[in-house]
């Protein structure tokens, strides 16, 4: 018998933060349109599913961010995204979902020159934000309860640095569009291919104009459509710990990147009623179809709990659950967010900003929908464009040394000892200038290309 195609105005692949948004928005102004979203009905994988929701701009900018257009271009995005998300939590009661309105940011006095140089110039641009304020040592005394002592840090707190609960934001935003009458299609895309101009999603679902926010599997649902910037897999580790303990905590607490592939802690309020709490967050790239959890992650994440912040005694006595999700990463680590002609909007490799970001995408897909010309920052994310050049490739081998080393020491691998540190950070520095050689040389890149660094362990290794 011959399978019925059901026939849709717009349809939604990827049913993340992003896409249940967009879906979310689009059914509200569009009423009577045939809209539907398809994404897996567990949520396998997500990132959004697997992120403690802080809406980070300022925290999580780097030493390089004065020299690197893309990293200005993120935090511009950053900025628009969070008066977004403050309006769509306004104008549709979703203020419940917020779980904290501001960050504390420290920095304990033994750090590597990696973690403070990345510190200390997001607390500068917050500063120049205005943003940036001092804590008091009676806050710092309730917050920091572990084996560190205020003394041994400097702490600011980021104004307007919010978190919100993804799952109960996601859970109210499909429960309202349900009742708008969205179709909510529970599977997988396994192919799209063009029909009559029109895209034809699993031979049976035939829309008019296609939105892809499926994340890392984006790259793949459009193949047959164009070619995309290649995307590879982050696979992020955050864990969620409950105790009535947790409930007096009432901002994000967290560092910079500490090293390896954005490493650190960051402590995020989950669920205040249960008392429950989002520590992360370990990040690093795989080639593996389901890539696990890193053991040593988790066993990192639950020991600075316990050293930087939570009594020991806290750590014992709370129940954990583990979070696994695959963060889409481009290989010249800037994101692919755009329309391909007119009737395809697609969205990838947004690596840990993808949540946060999700409000200005929406609203950007809002934009192409209506015909309205698009915001003039998404010209440095075109989906269909040529990949982009890190920098200079003496940049990018120290920044793969400076980091590297700082994980290594963080996670009590290598001792300081000066001459000890010095000659791990020269071999790291050349294994970085060979491996991009062999990146440049095994995809026929130009001789001057420099790939993300943080990408160098993706592929197999230097031969």
């Amino acid at each position: 018998m011959r399978k019925q195609i059901k026939k849709y105005d717009i349809a939604i692949v990827g049913n993340g933060t992003i896409g249940v948004l967009v879906s979310f928005l689009l059914k509200k102004k569009y009423p009577k349109k045939r809209i539907c979203l398809i994404g897996n009905k567990n949520f396998r994988y997500s990132a959004s599913y697997a992120a403690g929701a802080m809406h980070a701009v300022f925290c999580e900018i780097e030493q390089n961010f004065n020299k690197s257009k893309i990293e200005q271009s993120n935090f511009e995005i950053g900025l628009k995204s969070k008066a977004l998300w403050k309006e769509i939590f306004k104008k549709n009661n979703l203020n419940d979902t917020i779980t904290s309105n501001d960050t504390l940011f420290y920095l304990k006095d033994k750090c590597s020159d990696f973690e403070k140089k990345n510190f200390e110039t997001a607390c500068e641009i917050a500063n120049n934000h205005k943003v940036l304020e001092k804590t008091s040592k009676s806050e710092l005394d309730k917050i920091f309860n572990g084996n560190i002592k205020y003394k041994k840090l400097r702490c600011f707190k980021i104004k307007n640095e919010f978190s919100f609960n993804p799952a109960n934001l996601t859970a109210k935003l499909l429960d309202i569009s349900k009742k708008n009458k969205l179709s909510i299609i529970h599977e997988d895309v396994e192919g799209v291919i063009i029909k009559n101009k029109k895209y034809l999603l699993n031979k049976k679902y035939l829309t008019d104009k296609l939105i892809v926010t499926g994340g890392y599997n984006s790259c793949k649902i459009v193949e047959n459509i164009f070619k995309p910037v290649p995307i590879i897999k982050g696979v992020g580790t955050a864990l969620i710990l409950k105790n009535d303990y947790f409930k007096k905590i009432n901002s994000v607490i967290r560092t910079s990147n500490r090293g390896g592939a954005q490493c650190g802690l960051h402590l995020v309020p989950y669920n205040k009623e249960r008392g429950e709490i989002y520590v992360g967050a370990g990040n690093y790239v795989s080639p593996d179809d389901e890539p696990w959890a890193r053991t040593e992650t988790i066993k990192y994440l639950l020991r600075l709990l316990e050293d930087e912040l939570i009594p020991k005694r806290i750590i014992y006595e709370s129940t954990i659950k583990t979070l696994l999700g695959y963060r889409p990463r481009s290989i010249d680590n800037t994101a692919s967010i755009g329309p391909v002609g007119d009737t395809l909007f697609y969205v990838s490799g947004t690596n840990r900003v993808g949540l946060s970001w999700a409000s200005y995408i929406a609203y950007e897909i809002l934009n192409w929908i209506e015909l309205k010309k698009n915001d003039t920052l998404l010209d440095e994310y075109k989906p269909n464009r040529s990949l982009k050049s890190w920098g200079k490739i003496e940049e990018a081998c120290n920044y793969y040394a400076s980091s590297r080393l700082s994980n290594l020491i963080e996670h009590d691998i290598i001792k300081r000892n000066k001459s000890k540190l010095k000659k791990k950070f020269n071999q790291l520095y050349n294994f970085a200038k060979k491996k991009n050689m062999y990146f440049n040389k095994k995809f026929k890149f130009k001789k001057n290309f420099v790939i993300d660094p943080d990408c160098y362990s993706y592929f197999d290794k230097l031969k």
